[in-house]
């Protein structure tokens, strides 16, 4: 017996499709495949949909890769520049291209240690020098307090010394008689004394002024 034709309708994207078939076909995987057709376009909606929202996260995500492969190029153009820069801070000897970053790192390290030792040294020096600078000025305000009032002392001492010597009074002094007979007979020296040097200036000129004259 020959099979007879048949016509299905398939509704598909709003659109009425007349397929000729045959009877005899098994038709239940054809009729879940077009039964499932509404959801295949549902499923193709949600692929685009997600297709495009992939496809705008990739673009991001490139766009995002782009910026962070420049900022990481920036970024280690920046630490090579800082290396060279600590090459040339931290002592590093003969051997200083053979040194990687990490063995500079541990140098610089050393380095930066030593530094604040010498700073801490340093510190405790300033710090003592300023205790004797404090001892020696006090100790040389108190030399001076100590000059001043020695010299105010001296000059008191030798104001009271004055003023005993000016108190001595000759007229109130009591002579004995033998000691006024003394200063009588010195008076008396003097005078006598000063008559024969006047009388010797006269004779001198006299017997002067007679040489001089012509004979």
């Amino acid at each position: 017996m020959e099979p007879r034709w048949v016509t299905i309708k398939i509704c598909w994207l709003a659109q009425t499709f007349v397929i000729p078939m045959k009877q005899n076909m098994v038709m239940r995987p054809f009729y879940l495949t077009i039964a499932t057709f509404p959801e295949r376009e549902r499923k193709l909606q949600q692929f685009q949909e997600k297709r495009r929202i992939i496809g705008k996260y990739t673009l991001s995500f490139l766009t995002e890769t782009s910026s962070h492969n420049e900022l990481e190029k920036h970024r280690r153009a920046k630490l090579r520049l800082y290396l060279e820069q600590l090459k040339q801070l931290v002592p590093l000897g003969p051997d200083s291209t053979r040194h990687t970053t990490l063995s500079l790192l541990k140098r610089a390290r050393m380095h930066i240690k030593k530094l604040e030792e010498q700073d801490r040294k340093a510190l405790n020096m300033k710090e003592q020098l300023q205790r004797e600078h404090r001892y020696l000025k006090r100790r040389l305000e108190q030399l001076s307090v100590q000059g001043l009032e020695r010299i105010r002392m001296d000059s008191m001492g030798s104001t009271i010394s004055t003023d005993s010597e000016q108190d001595v009074d000759i007229e109130g002094m009591e002579f004995t008689p033998g000691e006024m007979d003394s200063l009588g007979s010195i008076s008396d020296g003097d005078d006598h004394y000063s008559v024969q040097s006047s009388s010797s200036d006269a004779s001198f000129s006299h017997s002067c002024r007679l040489q001089a004259r012509p004979s």
